[in-house]
């Protein structure tokens, strides 16, 4: 995982990538769209003229996600790997009330409106920074707040002891003043991964990263990391998959909110856990 500056109350999570060489030539772009962004990074072969590209797709816009997607040597206008991870709720739980029968949660669905709008830093190495951040006043003396920062960059880079490549989007999630309800709770990260029906799903929580492939367009990776600093006290994280909570959201041919939306794809949900109560700054160090 990766941090770049210290949030207060911060949780730093994921890896997402397309599994690739570095390639010196590559080239970053972004658009920016109300509460999208869309990163390209591209790369042509002068020789052959062929390129390869990677796009990742990050929208706040009804649930906060990220799409990835792959082209090499096709045209990008033809369909190519492509998932999507989607930041789905925080959920309190303890030794007696378990994930699934949690009444406290906050979802992050529906919630496109309390999102500010998506900043963009174009740096002058070539690293490209994205961070949004979502306040909402559930009740207590402050506000609940949640932070998601994008890290991208045109060539390869080591940053705070973690490897970038033009491959890889490096996110970040930080929320502060959760309105914990229950004695001596926890909290778990919940997000989903959607991915092309067919396409294959591997879970492996030694190596801490799900692959997910396809036989034509390419392998991707959503990873992370097996240590989180809560109150300044090292833990270890793990990663359950399928499971559920109340009013989870249930999608069975895909999320017809995704801005993207193809016709069907296969839904996982992923939890992540860390042993500390009701942490109140919450750090998880460089991938």
């Amino acid at each position: 995982m990766h941090k770049l500056a210290y949030y207060p109350f911060f949780i730093s999570l994921l890896i997402f990538s397309l599994i690739c060489s570095a390639n010196a030539n590559r080239k970053i772009t972004v658009t920016k769209l109300p509460h999208i962004i869309v990163i390209n990074s591209r790369s042509t072969d002068p020789t052959t003229n062929v390129f390869s590209l990677y796009r990742f797709r990050f929208s706040t816009n009804y649930v906060p996600h990220i799409r990835i997607e792959g082209y090499k040597n096709v045209n990008d206008t033809v369909s190519g790997f492509t998932f999507r991870a989607v930041l789905v709720a925080l959920v309190e739980y303890n030794d007696t009330i378990a994930v699934k029968d949690s009444d406290s949660v906050f979802s992050y669905f529906g919630k496109g409106v309390l999102w500010d709008e998506i900043k963009f830093n174009d740096g002058n190495d070539g690293l490209k920074t994205l961070n949004t951040t979502l306040t909402a006043n559930l009740g207590g003396a402050n506000p609940f707040t949640t932070t998601i920062s994008l890290y991208a960059t045109e060539t390869q880079k080591s940053i705070n002891g973690a490897t970038l490549l033009p491959s890889d989007v490096k996110y970040s999630l930080a929320f502060s003043n959760f309105p914990y309800k229950y004695q001596n709770s926890k909290i778990a990260i919940a997000h989903m991964v959607f991915s092309a029906s067919g396409s294959k799903k591997s879970f492996n929580s030694d190596d801490a990263q799900i692959t997910v492939s396809s036989n034509t367009t390419g392998v991707g990776r959503l990873q992370w990391a097996k240590t989180i600093t809560a109150d300044g006290k090292d833990v270890g994280i793990s990663a359950e998959t399928n499971v559920l909570w109340k009013a989870a959201p249930q999608f069975t041919n895909g999320d017809p909110t995704d801005d993207d939306a193809i016709a069907s794809e296969e839904v996982e949900t992923v939890v992540f856990k860390f042993d500390a109560v009701q942490p109140k700054s919450v750090v998880w160090d460089p991938r």
